[in-house]
């Protein structure tokens, strides 16, 4: 199978990305497993040069090609796309030792950092454990292909719905966990709409922010020394 030759890109008609075989040398079964395998590392791989190196981990299967040489096309589409071109262990070693090999080109400006390709790559481990099957979509996989797509167009506002979300979070365990006093979270949520610049759609902290009437102090007094947080109440930390 040296020279099969894959692409991970966009279904025409989900919108989603997903493994094709053009010349239908695998069986549904391998295809599925090498696709799984190479939704986890996508985001790294598109993040990464051309002619760089995929070696397929977490199959026996002999059957399967283990390294393949990939090419990114169409970097600036929501999904681009990947060419994955199976090659032989000599050619990888040799490729390796080559002086004049091509080093690694350092992420621009404006790409995603470090963490956020690892969280994304977290995400897709969860979704790869959800329920579905080779015909359906699983509700998380769905959300990570929205979470790649905000990542690629916009790193800044990707950060903030992150803590958006964790606002609304300790909003929701304040509630039911917290004495009765000031909601420091739902303070925090009208500290980041105004840091956000207007980056944040409006409706995205709504359920958080006070009506208009009920005015919330500029400066937010300490909390109690005395009185646990729902945080560490919640996960038992002293």
């Amino acid at each position: 199978m040296a020279c099969l030759t894959l692409r991970y890109c966009e279904d025409s008609a989900t919108g989603l990305p997903r493994l094709e075989d053009p010349g239908g040398s695998l069986a549904p079964a391998d295809l599925e497993t090498l696709g799984r395998e190479i939704d986890r590392h996508y985001e790294r791989l598109i993040g990464s040069p051309d002619g760089q190196f995929f070696t397929l981990n977490g199959s026996d299967d002999p059957h399967l090609p283990r390294h393949f040489r990939v090419t990114v096309q169409d970097r600036n589409r929501r999904s681009p796309t990947l060419v994955l071109e199976a090659v032989e262990t000599a050619e990888l070693s040799t490729q390796e030792n080559t002086p004049e090999a091509a080093p690694a080109q350092a992420p621009s400006p404006g790409s995603p950092g470090r963490w956020q390709v690892q969280f994304l790559a977290e995400v897709a481990e969860l979704a790869a454990r959800a329920p579905g099957d080779s015909a359906t979509i699983s509700s998380l996989d769905f959300v990570l292909r929205d979470l790649r797509a905000l990542l690629r167009k916009d790193p800044d506002r990707f950060t903030l719905f992150l803590l958006a979300g964790y606002l609304h979070v300790g909003n929701a365990l304040c509630l039911q966990y917290a004495n009765q006093g000031e909601n420091r979270y739902a303070q925090a949520a009208r500290a980041l709409a105004q840091a956000g610049g207007g980056s944040l759609p409006e409706a995205v902290l709504a359920t958080l922010l006070p009506p208009p009437d009920e005015g919330v102090p500029e400066v937010d007094p300490a909390p109690p020394p005395t009185e646990a947080s729902w945080f560490r109440r919640f996960f038992s930390f002293r």
